[in-house]
């Protein structure tokens, strides 16, 4: 299993950063130039900000929690619902 590991180790690390890469930049242009900007709570009781961005044939969302006792906001999610 080690040796499994240690094969896919350099490709696996090139995939993780290009991934966080690319969903760095997504997330930045969801904040920067939101459709839309709601607040809701999740389903935990808290409160949460949902950026929501048409990117043609989907809406990404973009959720955030609200953490008034740390004075922060925490990514929570982000995934896409098609239209329709």
């Amino acid at each position: 299993m080690n040796e499994l590991f240690s094969y896919y180790e350099g490709e696996l690390d090139v995939f993780i950063s290009e991934s966080l890469i690319i969903k760095d930049t997504l997330l930045k242009r969801i904040i920067s130039s939101y459709d839309s900007l709601t607040t809701d709570k999740n389903q935990r009781g808290q409160d949460v900000i949902i950026y929501s961005k048409d990117m043609g044939n989907n809406l990404t969302l973009f959720v955030e929690e609200i953490r008034l006792k740390r004075h922060e906001l925490a990514a929570s999610t982000m995934y896409k619902k098609k239209k329709g």
